[in-house]
């Protein structure tokens, strides 16, 4: 009655969490149980699939989630997620489609946990969710020949990469005297060509 959900459900889940994320901190288990029937209820998803997604996401996050906490990150995790589910009309088991196509690429550019949640949404929203993943993967990946042919920089004075909302303002400034034609050739080269 407390998690909302049928008990066989919630022990499966369990088990699955422990299976899924070896070496648990202590009392970490029930903090993800209980996130993860939450995070059922509200990303539109059943307990199996937010299990899934929640240890695709700790194996993507887990050097962020071990420092913070693995309770304090899961919270996290569940709240970010049932934002962008509101937000951007997807669902949990999309979000986790999508992170299984970027992998961590977004965590070894320094991209943030609650970044990299709003930009698979948003790309959710325009296009299939195999193909958000893929799509900011390959932005990710461009990202340095972009720099070199739009003759900007999209990292700060630590080297560490801009976030998207800055990267997007940067480019649009250096893009903004040109017409709809010009500025699509221009992205064109600096992401899909070379």
């Amino acid at each position: 009655m407390r998690y909302g959900d049928d008990a066989i459900a919630i022990a499966r889940s369990s088990y699955d969490i422990q299976s899924a994320i070896p070496g648990m901190a202590e009392g970490a288990l029930a903090t993800f149980t209980y996130q993860g029937a939450l995070l059922a209820k509200a990303g539109k998803t059943n307990a199996a699939e937010a299990t899934e997604y929640m240890g695709t996401s700790y194996n993507i996050f887990k050097d962020y989630a071990n420092k913070i906490g693995q309770g304090k990150w899961v919270q996290q995790l569940t709240g970010q997620t049932t934002h962008a589910v509101k937000i951007f009309k997807t669902t949990t088991s999309a979000m986790g489609a999508a992170f299984k196509s970027l992998g961590s690429m977004g965590v070894q550019m320094d991209v943030g946990m609650p970044e990299q949640i709003a930009a698979q949404g948003t790309l959710q929203a325009t296009m299939s969710v195999p193909e958000a993943g893929t799509a900011y993967k390959s932005m990710l990946d461009k990202y340095d020949q972009a720099q070199k042919v739009l003759g900007t920089s999209f990292k700060n004075a630590d080297g560490k990469m801009l976030p998207t909302y800055e990267i997007i303002s940067k480019i649009d400034n250096k893009l903004g005297n040109l017409d709809k034609d010009q500025k699509v050739a221009a992205l064109t080269k600096a992401f899909i060509s070379i």
